[in-house]
């Protein structure tokens, strides 16, 4: 299930950034795919178990999930809806997870759940204007600012000071 996800979140974000640049035609192929491939509601109910578990799966598969049908909305706002409060309703299960600050998989899965649990969160936060929550479950913004500090410092030889104040402002209200 994480490979499905992984070409999910691949196509859903190539859709967004490139989407004024792509073809009509293309436009329906690379829609069809993150229907047909990815976003597929059987196949989200036979690994339900990946989806709506206490681990990294949890929010790895359903980060997928939730940035295809954001890439569909527009086209297919009904699949997309469904999927909406599948994901984010199961989500709460693997970010429950972060309470205390600590994740029980270890830190490399901690990492790999934290930049998908991110990604969410800021994906909501600059579409929506709200992260739905997310953000108010215990030990979450703690955990996301050791993470955002642990990417900030790999980056700050690059210059990226202006992304570097964006990205830890959660870290000090």
């Amino acid at each position: 299930m994480q490979q499905v996800s992984g070409l999910t979140y691949a196509a859903a974000v190539g859709y967004d950034w490139f989407y004024s640049e792509i073809p009509p035609e293309e436009r329906a192929a690379i829609r069809a795919f993150i229907i047909d491939k990815g976003i597929n509601l059987n196949q989200y109910h036979k690994y339900a178990g990946d989806f709506g578990g206490y681990t990294n799966r949890n929010i790895v598969a359903n980060t997928g999930y939730l940035l295809g049908a954001l890439a569909i909305w527009e086209d297919e706002p009904v699949l997309a809806a469904s999927l909406w409060n599948l994901t984010t309703s199961a989500m709460q299960n693997g970010l429950y997870m972060y309470r205390g600050g600590a994740w029980w998989e270890g830190w490399v899965y901690w990492g790999y759940a934290s930049e998908h649990a991110l990604t969410v969160g800021l994906t909501l936060n600059a579409t929506f204007g709200t992260d739905f929550g997310f953000s108010r479950i215990d030990g979450w913004v703690t955990v996301i600012c050791i993470f955002s500090c642990h990417v900030v410092n790999t980056f700050l030889d690059s210059g990226l000071t202006g992304a570097t104040r964006s990205l830890l402002s959660p870290c000090f209200r």
